[in-house]
C-alpha cells in the first residue's frame, strides 16, 4: 500500500473528501491547522494520485514501506512546483515558506511541525490492510 504526506482541507473534523469519488485506504491526522488538516494517507497508488489532484489536498511526497529504509522517497529533493505550491499555501496560512534547500524530509517534517510542534516522523504510520 503506497503512503502519501499531504495537507487537505478539512471539513467536519474529517479529510474534505468525497470518499466514494475519490477513496483512500485510510490516513493518520497530525493535526490542524486553520481549516487545514495536515494527513499521512493510504491507498494504491492511482487513489493517492486522484487525491493530489483535487483543489482542496496538496501532496508533499508519495512513499513506500519497501527495502531496509523506511519511506526512502524522503531523502530526495523537492522539486520546484511542490516548493511552489507549498509556498502560495504558506502564504496564504501567514506562515514561512519552504527554503530552495529543503529535502522532502525536512520539508515534511518543518510543515508538520508548524501543525503541532511535538509532530514525530517517525511516530506517524498506517497499518496495512
Amino acid at each position: 500500500m503506497a503512503k502519501m504526506f499531504a495537507i487537505c482541507r478539512m471539513a467536519g473534523g474529517q479529510p474534505d473528501l468525497d470518499l466514494e469519488v475519490t477513496p483512500v485506504h485510510g490516513w493518520a491526522l497530525v493535526d490542524q491547522l486553520g481549516q487545514y488538516g495536515a494527513y499521512l494517507f493510504s491507498g494504491t497508488g492511482q487513489q493517492l494520485l486522484a487525491l493530489d489532484g483535487l483543489p482542496q489536498c496538496l501532496g508533499i511526497v508519495g512513499v513506500t514501506s519497501s527495502g531496509d529504509v523506511r519511506w526512502p522517497e524522503l531523502d530526495g529533493p523537492l522539486p520546484a512546483a511542490i516548493r511552489n505550491k507549498l509556498n502560495i499555501w504558506a502564504d496564504s496560512m501567514g506562515l514561512p515558506n519552504v527554503p530552495l534547500n529543503w529535502d522532502y524530509r525536512k520539508t515534511v517534517k518543518e510543515v508538520f511541525q508548524r501543525f503541532n510542534d511535538k509532530f514525530d516522523l517517525s511516530s506517524i504510520d498506517i497499518s496495512e490492510p
